[in-house]
């Protein structure tokens, strides 16, 4: 049985993996045991990780939120900087997490280093997730976006409340104030976490990626291999960040991520409100790859937030492919664009 067909067979008999869940613990072992024969040179090693839920930054928000209302009919000045405060670090909670972090969980990340054969003058992390937990808690009924913009509209308003206290000298608005954290609390007692269908084709990707490089490694880039074992709040891949530390100045990312469709998809750039741009190198080496070993690949601009969104408000050189299937022949293309490009970094 080859890797592709393993990571099937396991992507089948565990559909839903959550952080630190045995399905998940048993997807890390069949990584480690792949990379544990001798054809690697170089193994897996786990990272330990927190992971955090943004149902837990909306609970402290809600909690904080409460009390600075509270606090505004005695003293007005007082809640609407608290509530100032809060409404930053709630905003700020999708590309740094900081309220989750008083409640985490655990998990872990797998990680593969291959080095440069000589003089490493770059870094290539390529990345893909193994579970599929999403990145915030929200209801079924409505999507993502929409659930944002109704959890934050209404945090906003609960300021503005505070500040036309202050500014009306009536108390009518905290009431307002207090309706609409009324709404947020049954939006979080109707939300609950969501599972994101994703399969296992992309760490067989990686997996195969990494057993050719084993045998030819690239002359210049060191290439790193990272298995994220969880996508709330983009925790595990908020990780990469202290990995760049320890490598060179001139480091790259490509993450591989499921997606709904039936071609590959290049990234160049996600966000609703704030849209962030792909590194644009990266997207022409890509291309340039693609062109040349004649694979069909479509440029797209996402909506969502996607798991490289906070790396790239980090400034890093970032750039995503979206898997459309578990079929061969497109994996096989992936790992032939990340062949490509590669080569093209390593000249």
């Amino acid at each position: 049985m080859n890797i592709s067909e393993t990571f099937q067979k396991l992507a089948a008999a565990y559909p839903e993996r959550r952080p630190g869940s045995q399905a998940t613990q048993t997807v890390f072992d069949s990584i480690k045991s792949e990379t544990a024969t001798t054809a690697w040179e170089y193994k897996a090693k786990s990272q330990k990780i927190k992971t955090y839920s943004f149902s837990v930054s909306m609970m402290f928000f809600l909690i904080g939120s409460l009390l600075t209302t509270g606090l505004s009919f005695i003293h007005p000045l007082g809640g609407v900087i608290i509530e100032a405060i809060l409404l930053l670090l709630f905003i700020s909670e999708l590309v740094h997490p900081r309220l989750a972090k008083i409640k985490p969980q655990a998990s872990e990340n797998l990680i593969c280093t291959i080095p440069a054969r000589s003089k490493e003058l770059q870094r290539l992390l390529i990345t893909t997730s193994v579970v599929t937990d999403s990145f915030n808690v929200r209801p079924s009924q409505i999507i993502n976006r929409v659930f944002l913009g109704l959890i934050y509209g209404l945090g906003l308003i609960v300021f503005l409340m505070l500040l036309g206290t202050l500014w009306l000298k009536s108390q009518l608005p905290l009431y307002l104030a207090l309706f609409a954290l009324l709404v947020m609390i049954i939006l979080k007692l109707w939300s609950k976490d969501q599972v994101h269908p994703a399969g296992l084709s992309n760490c067989s990707i990686l997996l195969e990626l990494g057993a050719i490089l084993m045998k030819t490694r690239p002359s210049t880039t060191t290439v790193t291999l990272f298995f994220s074992g969880a996508n709330s709040l983009n925790s595990g891949i908020l990780e990469l960040p202290k990995l760049l530390k320890e490598g060179p100045d001139l480091s790259y990312l490509v993450n591989l991520e499921s997606y709904p469709d039936k071609r590959i998809n290049l990234v160049t750039a996600d966000g609703l409100v704030f849209p962030q741009q792909s590194d644009p190198l990266l997207i022409e080496l890509l291309m340039e790859a693609a062109k040349e070993k004649d694979i069909p690949v479509q440029a797209i601009k996402l909506s969502e937030i996607s798991p490289t969104y906070a790396l790239k408000w980090r400034k890093l050189k970032v750039a995503a492919l979206t898997s459309p299937s578990e079929g061969t022949a497109d994996a096989k293309n992936i790992r032939e664009l990340l062949i490509g490009l590669i080569r093209k970094l390593d000249h």
